[in-house]
């Protein structure tokens, strides 16, 4: 029963996140028009809070969503590698550095300060950057390969791309090397942004578990 309600929170915690990825897909592409995915900010971010199996049901619930409301196209289910390797990375990130990848509010500093936290999810960004283009280009190639191309998407979201393609480039290198401009803003919004997420509800829930103590304590102890 235990191990069936620990999987049935990671699920709805998996959901959840999915739901706030496709709201922050919808938000920067569609309201705001920025040319960025947006599609693992709560992958991170349910990884920093719950760990891998969270963001990995994340990864999975969110393409399951935005493939089948938005994109429609059977073979870009293949991108939610790309979502699962951001929680990979990010949960090996905090296995290495638990202390900067701590979202706990009261646990232990990390080396170096804040200083060293922002240097730590800074690298973690680039890392996430470099993989992503990789898996994505490598993705997209066979795509376009076997099934079909999408130029409508890659116009609004790689903007280098046909430059590149002008340049005689094979497909691979162009699909990779196109992402990287998209993959540094977008990974350090989804990891900075992710992280600061994660905290700022860490902290909510340690702050109204601390009130709840607090206030059973003076329930029982009412001359204190």
């Amino acid at each position: 029963m235990k191990n069936f309600l620990s999987a049935a929170k990671i699920v709805l915690l998996g959901l959840a996140g999915a739901l706030l990825n496709l709201g922050a897909v919808l938000l920067f592409q569609n309201l705001l028009g920025f040319p960025l995915f947006m599609d693992t900010l709560f992958t991170v971010a349910l990884t920093f809070l719950g760990g891998l199996p969270c963001g990995i049901v994340t990864a999975i619930l969110t393409h399951a969503i935005v493939n089948s409301l938005l994109v429609q196209d059977l073979p870009n289910y293949l991108y939610t590698l790309c979502n699962i390797i951001s929680a990979l990375v990010t949960a090996y990130s905090m296995r290495l550095f638990p202390a900067e990848c701590s979202v706990n509010p009261g646990g232990k500093p990390p080396a170096g300060g804040i200083y060293g936290r922002i240097t730590i999810l800074f690298t973690l960004s680039l890392v996430m950057c470099i993989l992503m283009s990789l898996a994505g280009g490598i993705i997209s190639t066979v795509i376009e390969t076997f099934f079909v191309r999408r130029d409508f998407y890659d116009a609004e979201v790689f903007i280098f791309k046909r430059m590149l393609t002008r340049k005689g480039l094979p497909l691979p290198l162009t699909e990779i090397l196109c992402r990287i401009p998209v993959n540094i803003l977008d990974r350090l919004i989804s990891v900075f942004g992710g992280y600061g997420f994660a905290r700022a509800v860490t902290f909510l829930i340690t702050s109204r578990r601390e009130r709840v103590d607090h206030g059973g304590q003076n329930r029982i102890h009412p001359w204190h």
